[in-house]
């Protein structure tokens, strides 16, 4: 079931210069869950974007099940422009490291990124610890005036998921993102490989 956004955002359409071509595109974002039918392949490769070169070593494939499979609870959801039969535009979801500890994509996961988040990982191995991992991306021409609204109703759901007695009373939660310069690195390589394609 689908939820419309609070809002549309609009965005300037610097690709065309000719004068019949209006300044501004009306893009209507909407949220609607996870769909495991069709979701599977667009979330993959968002999860493959956001964790960039590290994606090799991580089972993205297996991780983007974990995620479908979640989704039961209500609280993942995407952004889509084109109805809930469409490819999601952006992902915001949070997974409960505690409640799937012993899935072999948590630990792909959390042994790739040991490094950044070992202050927050050692919260797993005390008694009264929930750890939270945020995985939040959008496409990269997306305008980051989705966010958000993206994590308010991402934050809604999981409170509501927590009065249904899912697992999502977190003590603790770490959110994954790319740095500016990852994210500069990303965005110059979509653009080469655009001019690529358009030789």
């Amino acid at each position: 079931m689908g939820h419309k956004s609070e809002k549309s955002c609009s965005y300037a359409d610097y690709d065309s210069f000719d004068e019949e071509t209006p300044a501004f595109v009306d893009v209507d974002f909407d949220f609607f869950n996870l769909n495991a039918e069709v979701d599977y392949h667009a979330i993959n490769r968002l999860l493959i974007q956001l964790f960039d070169a590290g994606a090799e070593g991580l089972q993205t494939g297996r991780l983007t099940d974990l995620i479908l499979l979640a989704a039961n609870s209500g609280v993942e959801n995407t952004i889509k422009t084109d109805g809930k039969e469409s490819n999601p535009c952006a992902l915001p979801t949070v997974l409960s490291c505690d409640a799937y500890r012993d899935s072999p994509a948590v630990k792909a996961l959390i042994g790739t990124l040991s490094l950044l988040l070992a202050p927050k990982i050692q919260v797993q191995n005390q008694a009264q610890a929930h750890l939270g991992l945020v995985l939040s991306e959008r496409l990269i021409n997306m305008p980051v005036q989705v966010v958000p609204p993206m994590y308010r109703m991402l934050v809604d759901k999981s409170q509501d998921a927590v009065a249904d007695g899912d697992p999502y009373n977190f003590t603790h939660s770490s959110a994954y993102r790319l740095t500016p310069e990852e994210e500069e690195t990303a965005t110059v390589q979509k653009d080469s490989t655009r001019y690529k394609m358009g030789k």
